[in-house]
């Protein structure tokens, strides 16, 4: 079965995250700015018109999502050609609407395809094979970031899901329970039994399993060749102008729109006041008085007058544990380093 490039001749970049390493800055800042360029990716167009060229573009982002996330294993084999098919098909369409000649690269981003709470049908390791049916030698771009920084971003993400099963818990809970789970190999106390639950749950269960960078990236060198992969540090793209990929293969100046500071207080990690209605809200009374202060907007009025409200939560380590959670990553840090000459002991990176 042929692949995708067939439909039309031109560089394919490849961005699979990581998460909580500024996938939307890139995205919204860099990605859906270059000219010349298909870009298949968040955001996308929200109600688009049906039989318009982005009503297109996200069907086959949805397809490609399909094909690669949630397609079981057990019957994948069976319906693989006639679903790359019809992802042909798909993007054939879009060509021809915008017209060959008008397309320098395509850029596909989905930090799903390097996040565990999607690992729920298809591992990490089976999509990146999965893209290599997709795709001939494609360009990737990965972003990692120091991960001790990238675990208190995985807790705010945490602890900001509405779910009502989702079970809140302070950041030294979280801490013991990735260790318990990731260095202690204890069995874990949250049940998983539901599908549902799992999604939920698995960030929590496997905290520390995200920020192991080069065992994702060695996937990826594995199943493409290392001479197409560029590892970006989060620390210097949040600090630049400017993104530069293989010299030649991206260049654009950053959209100023998008502010660079917000990256550097870590987004994720709720504010003073956030985290008061996240602990409060499992009580019904609390978590409506909370929504109709937002939904007043009296939070900004109280954030002004209450300056420390508004302040980023405070996360504090217990700091055996932050050493040995650290210790894991020495390893595959110092791989990543060596490959791809990247200088990460000076940025903070435990090496």
């Amino acid at each position: 079965m042929s692949k995708l490039n067939n439909i039309i001749d031109c560089p394919i970049i490849i961005h699979p995250g990581f998460p909580k390493a500024a996938s939307t800055f890139l995205q919204t800042a860099f990605f859906t700015h270059i000219p010349r360029t298909l870009y298949i990716g968040s955001p996308l167009p929200r109600f688009p018109k049906e039989g318009s060229i982005n009503y297109k573009i996200c069907n086959f982002f949805h397809g490609l999502k399909e094909f690669l996330f949630n397609i079981d294993e057990k019957i994948f084999y069976q319906i693989k050609d006639n679903k790359i098919k019809n992802l042909q098909d798909s993007l054939r369409d879009i060509v021809n609407n915008i017209g060959i000649n008008n397309i320098d690269q395509i850029i596909y981003s989905d930090e799903g395809l390097t996040d565990i709470s999607s690992e729920t049908k298809v591992s990490r390791l089976k999509k990146a094979e999965r893209l290599k049916l997709l795709f001939k030698d494609p360009h990737f771009i990965f972003v990692i970031r120091k991960q001790d920084h990238l675990i208190e971003s995985l807790y705010g993400g945490y602890i900001k899901n509405k779910n009502k099963y989702h079970p809140f818990c302070k950041f030294n809970e979280f801490i013991k329970n990735a260790c318990d789970q990731g260095v202690n190999k204890k069995k874990t106390y949250i049940n998983i039994n539901s599908e549902k639950y799992f999604r939920i749950s698995v960030g929590y269960n496997r905290t520390l399993e995200l920020p192991k960078f080069n065992k994702i990236i060695t996937y990826y060198e594995n199943n493409f060749s290392k001479s197409r992969i560029n590892v970006l540090l989060f620390e210097d793209l949040i600090s630049k102008k400017n993104l530069v990929i293989d010299n030649s293969l991206i260049q654009l100046n950053l959209d100023d729109s998008k502010s660079i500071n917000s990256y550097k207080t870590n987004p994720t990690v709720p504010t003073n006041y956030q985290y008061c209605h996240l602990k409060l809200r499992k009580f019904f009374i609390f978590d409506i008085v909370f929504r109709i202060i937002n939904k007043l907007k009296i939070n900004k009025i109280l954030m002004k007058i209450f300056p420390l409200l508004a302040k980023k939560k405070r996360l504090f380590w217990d700091e055996e544990s932050r050493y040995k959670i650290l210790e894991l990553y020495k390893p595959g840090n110092q791989e990543i380093s060596k490959k791809y000459n990247l200088d990460l002991k000076s940025k903070g990176y435990p090496i």
